[in-house]
């Protein structure tokens, strides 16, 4: 996790990603380059276009706690729905952005009803790695 100090520089950093000067803004850039990767974080998982993220009408709904969610058990592989892979990939701190951004769309997708072979595998394999085993994707 990042700290105070770290944070406060980063920010500083990104105000200078507009200079007029090419050199500074490169060298900017490549600071706070610097500073995500000491934290294990990348810009990725920074910057994500607002087109991909789920908006909600009212704000108080992300500050709502779920007291359901903290009591769920993740079903095994062959137990889980398609709903319930796509909610645990997405709550998972395990799955990259990257890869949220296609569960995003396979969410979509299964409203109509048209998920495909090859979908469906790619949820399956991040549910199991990514949520069951907990490993980093």
């Amino acid at each position: 996790m990042i700290n105070n100090g770290d944070y406060r520089r980063l920010l500083k950093l990104m105000e200078m990603f507009s200079s007029p000067n090419d050199h500074e803004a490169l060298a900017a850039m490549n600071a706070a380059s610097k500073i995500l990767s000491g934290v294990g974080l990348t810009w990725s998982e920074i910057v994500l276009p607002r087109q991909l993220l789920p908006t909600r009408a009212d704000p108080t709904e992300a500050l709502a706690v779920d007291v359901e969610q903290e009591e769920r058990v993740n079903p095994p592989l062959g137990e889980a729905t398609v709903e319930q892979m796509v909610r645990a990939v997405l709550e998972s701190s395990n799955v990259d952005p990257n890869y949220k951004r296609d569960v995003y769309d396979y969410a979509r997708i299964i409203k109509t009803g048209h998920l495909s072979a090859k979908q469906r595998a790619d949820l399956q394999a991040m549910y199991n790695y990514g949520v069951l085993q907990g490993r980093k994707l």
